[in-house]
């Protein structure tokens, strides 16, 4: 009820949870349509985050992997080509420290996936080291500066490799 009455930076961070809560329900093909969730849009996404989605050490990166995702359960395959683009120019500039190889890694299998057309047999072997490196390097976000991992990468994987679409745009 007091969303709105929020300041806006609370409201862009819930705006990305819920993002993150929309696809999870979309990756698992669980429908949320009764659980009173609102749908998000790929389109809309960003402009509902102004300010993190322009943030170069925080929750841009959620951002910029959520915008992918969207494109990617909507079926938009064309514009996932853009998102590819812009993933992999964040990476290059923003996540070459040790504390951001983790989103760094996970930048590069969804690349991967991507530039693989998402067929898992093409894109599996090229992930695999990627995945070992997640594994390897343990999961801890008290070195950062906000939660960049709303969903743990390994599981956000999982739920990426599974996903079936309904249909492609």
């Amino acid at each position: 009820k007091r969303f709105s009455a929020q300041r806006k930076t609370i409201q862009e961070i819930w705006n990305i949870f819920g993002a993150y809560i929309f696809l999870t329900f979309q990756l698992t093909s669980i429908d949320e349509s009764d659980k009173g969730l609102p749908r998000f849009r790929a389109a809309k996404f960003v402009n509902e985050v102004p300010v993190f989605s322009q943030d170069k050490n925080g929750l841009n990166v959620a951002v910029l992997i959520a915008h992918f995702l969207l494109h990617f359960v909507e079926g938009k395959k064309d514009e996932i080509g853009e998102r590819v683009e812009a993933l992999e120019k964040y990476r290059e500039r923003y996540l070459r420290s040790e504390e951001t190889r983790r989103s760094g890694n996970f930048i590069k299998i969804l690349v991967a996936i991507a530039r693989t057309d998402f067929q898992r047999l093409r894109y599996v072997p090229k992930v695999d080291p990627l995945l070992k490196n997640l594994k390897e390097s343990n999961y801890d976000n008290s070195n950062q500066p906000y939660e960049m991992e709303i969903i743990p990468y390994l599981k956000l994987y999982e739920l990426v490799r599974n996903f079936s679409p309904v249909s492609s745009h």
